[in-house]
């Protein structure tokens, strides 16, 4: 069954940043996957340091669709491992404009 919300992440040479469409809300569920157009990618995190809409979990490593318990603006970093074996995305010195913000809406 797909998610409510299918969020990729997109690569445009420098950054990643979580394309998000529409409003989220708790109790919905919500996927990721990388999107670098012709450029594979052999993986992604998606990380959230301060707080995460998601009980117990601050790190998504997978495509799993996962429930949003939690209602609030959420800061994200977003990366991605490509087949060449670049890490590319969120790094606190070079590239922190990498990753997005989640606001879940509370029911």
């Amino acid at each position: 069954m797909p998610a409510d919300h299918e969020v990729k992440l997109q690569f445009d040479g420098k950054t990643v940043k979580p394309t998000i469409l529409g409003v989220m809300n708790v109790g919905e569920t919500v996927s990721y996957a990388p999107d670098a157009g012709n450029i594979r990618v052999v993986a992604f995190k998606v990380e959230f340091p301060s707080g995460s809409p998601f009980k117990g979990v601050n790190q998504i490593t997978d495509s799993s669709a996962r429930k949003l318990e939690i209602g609030g603006k959420f800061q994200c970093r977003c990366s991605m491992t490509l087949a060449d074996g670049r890490v590319v995305g969120w790094d606190a010195v070079t590239n922190p404009e990498s990753g997005g913000v989640h606001d879940v809406q509370p029911n």
